[in-house]
């Protein structure tokens, strides 16, 4: 009985000091802009919270919402902006153009594009309010957990920025995985219209074991994007999640340490899509920790 208590504070300890980061300088203010275009067309906007008083060379966290790649928006996640403001750091949330049945030109490659394109923006503005980028956490959550994954590990290279870490909470990983079609609530038709859209190729349930198909499925899943170059990682899934196999976040563990990436991965065993149930506080209080832990090693 002694031991879980002694646990049991010591969790709350390290949960006291992860989110609130004693110790860590905080802000005397927020320059903030909403709704700033990065391009012409709907979606291509983001928002931006700059923090004051921690000097002019600041480390960035950009968030990409999630919607099942058709649908969402930045605007559902303002809290997201704030959170990563509040450690420090200039923080984003870049909106994209959605995928659509009627524009077949928009897929996987335009989302990642359009999020490059925020980035870009991002840097514009801060260089022209005399502030430099040090390094960059790239986050986010379903749809957009599996966009950053993809931005981290294809745009490493080319991103005008100097990408130390990513983080995605319950994001797609692997677009082949066949549970999709058995272990979630969509329907045949909805899996291979994401699959559709995602790749610019059509899927059908005839052709999806195809060479061809799997290949172009395998070209916009995170787990076939990870080399032993790759950005060090940290996600989660959750277990009563309805939407993304257990499977996915199984198969990227596996891939990162082939490869031998830095990543930290839990599952939430409670909680369903991207969320936490007060069952999982422990589980969830210890991967905040290792969230702050790997953001000070990679990106402060």
């Amino acid at each position: 009985m002694i031991s879980k208590i002694a646990s049991f504070f010591m969790m709350l300890t390290i949960s006291f000091l992860a989110v609130f980061g004693v110790g860590v300088p905080h802000p005397s203010g927020y320059d903030v802009m909403t709704d700033v275009a990065y391009g012409d067309e709907e979606g291509q906007t983001l928002d931006l919270i700059i923090p004051e008083g921690l000097g002019k060379e600041l480390s960035l966290a950009v968030f990409i919402h999630g919607g099942a790649w058709f649908g969402g928006d930045k605007s559902y996640e303002t809290d997201k902006t704030q959170y990563m403001a509040e450690k420090g750091m200039i923080s984003a949330n870049v909106n994209y153009r959605l995928l659509s049945a009627e524009r077949k030109e928009l897929t996987c490659d335009t989302q990642l594009q359009d999020i490059d394109n925020g980035v870009k923006k991002i840097v514009e503005i801060c260089s022209e309010k005399g502030y430099s980028i040090k390094r960059a956490i790239i986050w986010g959550k379903s749809a957009g957990g599996h966009l950053s994954l993809m931005y981290a590990y294809t745009y490493k290279d080319k991103s005008p920025v100097d990408i130390g870490l990513v983080y995605s909470i319950c994001g797609a990983t692997d677009l082949t995985d066949t549970n999709y079609f058995s272990k979630t609530e969509f329907t045949t038709e909805q899996v291979l219209l994401f699959q559709s859209a995602l790749s610019g190729k059509e899927v059908t349930a005839e052709n999806f074991l195809a060479e061809e198909t799997q290949s172009e499925l395998k070209r916009v899943s995170p787990v076939y994007c990870v080399t032993s170059a790759s950005v060090p990682t940290i996600f989660n899934s959750c277990g009563r999640d309805p939407l993304i196999p257990l499977s996915n976040a199984q198969r990227l563990e596996k891939a990162l340490k082939a490869n031998g990436v830095d990543y930290y991965y839990d599952n939430f065993a409670n909680s369903n899509h991207c969320g936490r149930h007060g069952f999982d506080f422990f589980t969830y209080t210890a991967f905040d920790y290792h969230l702050n832990k790997m953001i000070d090693k990679y990106v402060k």
